[in-house]
């Protein structure tokens, strides 16, 4: 079941064409990404949000959170696999967390923060 929700998240994001341009092509070629690259790919994430419901289970976000201040993103998470990166809407109270592999390729989104595939 946890396999074809990951499918299923994957696809969307692809289906989205999520621009990286330091993902590369996927594959794990592609050289690993900095605190500030990661920060980079949740921002283009999240303006990806607000134009598409992707599946997620929280809908398309408000246009509002493409315009959340900079430093309102920050690393949740760094690990040698993934980032979590945080961002907060100040407006709306809520954070939205984003994880992502260490070459920036988006893997899930939510608001809780718990993802239980990297466990």
């Amino acid at each position: 079941m946890l396999t074809i929700r990951i499918s299923a998240l994957l696809t969307a994001f692809f289906l989205l064409q999520i621009p990286s341009a330091f993902a590369g092509s996927g594959h794990s070629h592609a050289p690993p990404i900095d605190d500030e690259g990661a920060l980079t790919v949740a921002s283009t994430t999240i303006k990806q949000l607000t134009t598409k419901d992707v599946g997620l289970g929280f809908g398309k976000l408000d246009d509002s959170w493409d315009a959340i201040a900079q430093d309102a993103k920050r690393i949740h998470t760094k690990e040698k696999r993934y980032y979590i990166v945080s961002a907060h809407h100040q407006q709306e109270g809520r954070t939205l967390f984003i994880l992502m592999s260490s070459r920036g390729e988006v893997y899930d989104a939510n608001f809780t923060g718990e993802f239980p595939a990297i466990k």
